[in-house]
């Protein structure tokens, strides 16, 4: 009988230890590919999915930098055409400017040149020769450069800085 017992008991061992190498085998050879086959699609999809948000998340970032640059772009273009308009207005202010004051001092000679011609024809009238007259009383062609009194010509150049200073601070040059 013990015998038996011994028999029964290593076969028991033996049973045990074949029913759990055969779990163990079964685990292993059969449940976990198994397993996995059915994982490895969610996997894969998964996979796919992180690169795709990866790749989205790159072109997002690219298509945020080329806005961004665009942006900078555009902005240093309207700068540029801003400084344009200022320097084109400054110097369309100055062109008046000198305009006004060309025109000014002309007006200014024109007045001279009256009083030269009234001082001609009086001089005449007063029984004087032509000639002496010509030389006494000269009549020049009125012009932006003709010789002014200096305090008429120190006035209108006031006048004209003034004015060009003023272009400066509506328009800086620049």
């Amino acid at each position: 009988m013990a015998g038996k017992i011994d028999a029964i008991l290593k076969l028991s061992v033996v049973a045990s230890v074949f029913f759990a190498s055969s779990s163990v085998g079964y685990y292993y050879l059969s449940y976990l590919p198994r397993r996995d086959a059915r994982f490895e699609p969610e996997r894969a999809l998964e996979q796919l999915r992180t690169a795709a948000q990866k790749r989205a998340e790159r072109e997002q970032s690219l298509l945020q930098q080329q806005v961004s640059e665009q942006r900078a772009l555009e902005q240093q273009a309207a700068e540029q055409r801003q400084l344009r308009e200022k320097a084109d207005r400054y110097q369309a202010c100055l062109r008046h400017v000198t305009h006004s004051y060309n025109e000014s001092r002309i007006a200014a000679c024109n007045r001279l040149q009256e009083k030269v011609i009234k001082d001609h024809d009086n001089c005449i009238r007063l029984g004087f020769r032509k000639k002496v007259c010509d030389l006494a009383h000269v009549v020049r062609e009125p012009s932006p450069d003709c010789p002014l009194p200096p305090a008429i010509a120190s006035n209108l150049d006031t006048d004209a800085q003034k004015a060009r200073d003023r272009c400066l601070e509506e328009n800086g040059a620049g």
